[in-house]
């Protein structure tokens, strides 16, 4: 039995999601399939939410992190800049502020239709320590505006 994660030619999204919940529950996540299945909660050193986007011969495998701020949508030119600053000195992903002024980062693994675990850790160990390096570089930076 192979412990990859086939998808094949599937191009439905939901699907997706729930082979994925089911993949990484067996292989030690803490996952949970949210109620629309859409997503997949995946809790790691932060929480995270995991979408697909397939397409044939493409799979998207995106992971979402937000942390809550304290003073919400105010403030928004400020922590436009701040999240300039981050994504112009880290390659690694995309880093925002969204509408209700939370940070929040977003992290994009590109794979044909097959997922193996060590891809998979691989990229989820990067995404916890990409996180944890942003926000341990601008820890000051995020004072302002965090709850």
């Amino acid at each position: 039995m192979s412990m990859n994660l086939e998808l094949a030619d599937s191009r439905d999204d939901n699907a997706a999601a729930a082979a994925f919940h089911d993949w990484a529950r067996n292989l030690g996540y803490k996952v949970t399939l949210r109620p629309d299945g859409a997503a997949v909660g995946i809790r790691g050193r932060y929480n995270f939410n995991a979408y697909f986007r397939c397409g044939t011969g493409m799979k998207r495998l995106i992971i979402n992190c937000f942390f809550p701020s304290g003073s919400g949508p105010a403030e928004m030119a400020a922590r436009c800049e701040l999240s300039n600053r981050i994504n112009g000195a880290f390659n690694i992903g995309t880093f925002w502020f969204d509408k209700d002024g939370d940070f929040a980062c977003q992290f994009v693994l590109t794979f044909d239709e097959t997922l193996t675990p060590v891809l998979w850790r691989d990229f989820f160990d990067h995404v916890e320590a990409g996180v944890t390096q942003v926000i341990q570089h601008y820890a000051e930076d995020f004072k302002p505006f965090m709850a």
